[in-house]
């Protein structure tokens, strides 16, 4: 049985490298004075949205968190870092946000892409997505620990 509370606990946060052309993005963006509008999409326990938010601090974050699955979801809504910038926590798929158009400076798509259906993602982000918003996918592998012995 999956548990969401020990992936949380247990998984590493994103390295802060990871979102540096990100940020050099934003800072040139129109959105660069205000608060950001944040879509996290497949946010599952809430590790992307913490570590772009650890990575942008201290700029204004509004989170809107997506995800399907209810266990994982409300891991997410519970992490300390993120209660101060959560907008919405939305217990639905990728594909279909029921955000406004147009509402959102920023998707994240972290580690989550495998699990959706490409097109309809891409279209929703579109729609989802204000003038001059930003979509950042990434698949990150972390390394690897083993306890085998060296041989």
């Amino acid at each position: 049985m999956f548990d969401p509370e020990l992936y949380r606990e247990f998984r590493p946060s994103y390295p802060a490298a990871l979102f540096a052309p990100l940020l050099t993005a934003l800072n040139r963006s129109p959105h660069a004075g205000r608060a950001l509008r944040l879509a996290d999409l497949g946010c599952g326990t809430g590790l992307s949205a913490a570590s772009v938010v650890q990575a942008l601090a201290p700029r204004l974050l509004r989170l809107n968190l997506v995800e399907p699955d209810a266990s994982m979801l409300g891991e997410a809504r519970g992490q300390a870092l993120l209660v101060p910038h959560l907008d919405q926590a939305l217990t639905t798929r990728a594909e279909a946000t029921a955000l406004p158009d147009a509402s959102q400076d920023l998707v994240l798509i972290g580690s989550a892409l495998h699990w959706m259906d490409i097109p309809t993602v891409a279209a929703e982000c579109v729609r989802i997505l204000a003038p001059g918003g930003l979509l950042q996918v990434f698949e990150y592998q972390f390394p690897k620990a083993t306890d085998q012995p060296a041989l």
